[in-house]
């Protein structure tokens, strides 16, 4: 009987273990509650061709709220930034779109960051020298951000620019990202971010906490 309750206990180690393995949860609590902007998506496969994307403009100044959301936990706070702030909005998406599941996208998703991929994205829309201020919202996937943020970073010129990063994860902080953010975009005035569980934004308990963040 010791045996049997001890083997029980391993194993429900090991599946603690293996839902804490992805930083954040791709998906929220309604598993077909898949982000808005997928119907935008490339299917994957091998077409690396850049589409342009869609820009949401409401812009008083030259301030841009731009992310990447696999479910829509980053996706509501970038529309509360940009509805307090009056920010242009730009969506980074993947040119070959991760998986609709969640077991797919995190194995598709950790393959990448183990391989230090840079996956192709779509056009913005928009010119990044437009633009002074740039939110900039992201998912913690494997305790790191997705690669699709690398590429675009890496790709982009922010010199002379302010940067305020905000980021969602499922039981994990920040990780050493915004650290990141300042090293790869150099010349960029990277400001304190903000993070916020994914918890607290599916019990509609975030916004109050980014207003706070802005003022």
């Amino acid at each position: 009987m010791k045996r049997n309750i001890l083997v029980l206990g391993i194993l429900m180690i090991v599946m603690i273990l293996g839902l804490c393995a992805c930083g954040e949860q791709p998906i929220d609590n309604n598993e077909n509650n898949v982000e808005n902007n997928n119907s935008n998506e490339v299917q994957i496969g091998n077409n690396n061709e850049t589409e342009e994307n869609a820009v949401t403009t409401n812009s008083e100044g030259n301030a841009l709220v731009v992310y990447f959301s696999w479910a829509n936990h980053t996706e509501k706070m970038a529309s509360v930034i940009a509805a307090e702030t009056g920010a242009d909005v730009a969506v980074i998406e993947p040119v070959n779109a991760y998986p609709t599941d969640y077991n797919e996208c995190t194995e598709v998703a950790l393959e990448e960051q183990r391989r230090g991929e840079k996956p192709a994205i779509k056009d913005l829309g928009l010119d990044l020298e437009d633009y002074d201020v740039i939110y900039l919202g992201y998912p913690i996937w494997w305790m790191d951000m997705p690669q699709v943020l690398y590429t675009f970073l890496e790709n982009n010129d922010f010199s002379g620019k302010t940067i305020y990063p905000f980021t969602t994860s499922y039981s994990s902080g920040i990780i050493g990202t915004f650290d990141k953010i300042k090293n790869i975009a150099t010349g960029a005035d990277v400001e304190e971010g903000l993070h916020i569980f994914q918890r607290e934004i599916d019990r509609d308990n975030y916004e109050e906490t980014i207003k706070d963040w802005l003022k």
